[in-house]
């Protein structure tokens, strides 16, 4: 079991399809986290410290199995990092820029729902696409899960400004966050501008973002979950 030994479980298929890839996982620990490398940082120690499970693939054919289950040591000597040019595996140490190349990694998803319930649990992004095409023929409807989803990234809202409004807008996103446990679904959808501001008024006793952020912020949010709620049959 993860976390009882330095070896991975036995137990777990290679072949499962509920092997979740790092890059997949990472983009969706960003929305809670708010930024690539704290969501980097917090899924390297998640598998350092046994509580989930890693397995890589050898990219390259070879006639022996090219998948292989990772100890937890594996991950005290290397860790997930996120750069401009996208997200990989090296070795720890300050400045070593050693990637390790040829592979392709991932965690196993029934664990990541264990340690992140409110981002993979029930998660539309872990529903395979075979299940989902056969279940709308099905049932004639769209399949999604209103269980929960996580915040989207300020990038994804398209409220990217100035270093000065970005830290203020960053306080209006993380706010809302937790007035909402992390679920975006659980947001109403009547929401206004106004009755947000009052929640930040309440939370934040300096430097309170102006109501002019939430003006911008409210109806962006609103947007994207509207294109994610999940359709009413």
């Amino acid at each position: 079991m993860a976390g009882t030994d330095d070896d991975p479980s036995t137990e777990l298929p290679l072949d499962s399809p509920l092997w979740r890839s790092i890059g997949e996982v990472h983009r969706l620990l960003c929305r809670l986290t708010g930024d690539r490398h704290l969501a980097a940082k917090d899924l390297t120690d998640a598998q350092a410290h046994g509580h989930v499970c890693s397995m890589r693939r050898r990219l390259a054919r070879t006639e022996r199995s090219d998948r292989e289950l990772l100890p937890r040591s594996f991950w005290a000597d290397h860790e997930i990092d996120s750069w401009s040019d996208g997200l990989f595996v090296r070795r720890r140490g300050y400045g070593s820029i050693v990637r390790i190349q040829g592979y392709a990694f991932f965690v196993w998803g029934p664990e990541l729902e264990k340690v992140w319930p409110t981002v993979f649990a029930s998660s539309v992004a872990f529903v395979p696409k075979e299940s989902v095409a056969a279940a709308e023929v099905a049932n004639n409807v769209a399949v999604t899960s209103a269980a929960a989803l996580a915040f989207p990234t300020l990038d994804e809202l398209g409220l990217l400004k100035t270093r000065r409004t970005r830290k203020q807008m960053e306080v209006v996103l993380k706010v809302t966050r937790e007035a909402y446990r992390g679920n975006a679904l659980d947001v109403p959808q009547d929401l206004t501008p106004a009755q947000l501001h009052t929640k930040l008024s309440h939370k934040v006793k300096s430097r309170c973002p102006s109501r002019d952020l939430c003006e911008e912020f409210v109806p962006q949010l609103h947007a994207w979950l509207t294109e994610r709620r999940p359709l009413k049959s």
